[in-house]
């Protein structure tokens, strides 16, 4: 196939470094789609213009609003051929659209993990509190955590939920859940 482009979020995750880096070889260009909120705190998304191989980066970044755009550039001068632009949060729209819950509404916690492991006293609160479903979402770039969430799932099979969780937009399951549990990410 003859692809022209790319378009992912979550620049540097594993997948998508090795995305990158073939496409810059076989003249495909990659637009990383916004995907959270930007600022220099974020260790993606500044200090760039000190590195010198673009490889691993996008050609093109899709931001949300003109001060992310206009910040995402800014990181990356060093890089000529970078574009960033300014298309919107395409969810968003979606959202005005209205879209529909895919779980019945219940007791329901979304958990979305950041590579920094689970606290324990979630670990316990999962036991005590059987009449919830838990639905674990993983970090598009923390992926080694699924081990883990399986084991969890088997010990509660009626209460972890992975799938749905990973499979659903961030919206969907906002629809759906009572509690929302994050450590950082926006």
């Amino acid at each position: 196939r003859n692809y022209k482009t790319i378009l992912y979020y979550c620049y540097y995750s594993p997948v998508n470094y090795t995305i990158n880096r073939v496409s810059k070889e076989l003249g495909i260009k990659t637009v990383e789609y916004q995907h959270s909120q930007i600022s220099s705190n974020h260790f993606a998304y500044c200090g760039w213009n000190e590195y010198n191989d673009p490889s691993f980066f996008p050609d093109v970044f899709w931001a949300w609003r003109e001060s992310d755009a206009i910040h995402i550039k800014n990181e990356f001068l060093k890089f000529k051929n970078f574009e960033s632009i300014v298309g919107g949060n395409l969810i968003i729209s979606r959202i005005k659209a209205g879209i529909k819950p895919k779980l019945t509404f219940a007791k329901r916690i979304l958990v979305t993990l950041q590579g920094i492991g689970i606290p324990d006293f979630i670990k316990e609160s999962i036991g005590l509190n059987s009449d919830y479903i838990w639905h674990f979402r993983m970090h598009p770039r923390f992926l080694s955590e699924k081990k883990f969430l399986d084991s969890l799932k088997e010990k509660y099979p009626e209460c972890v939920e992975i799938d749905s969780a990973n499979n659903l937009s961030i919206y969907e399951l906002f629809l759906s859940v009572k509690y929302h549990i994050t450590a950082f990410s926006g």
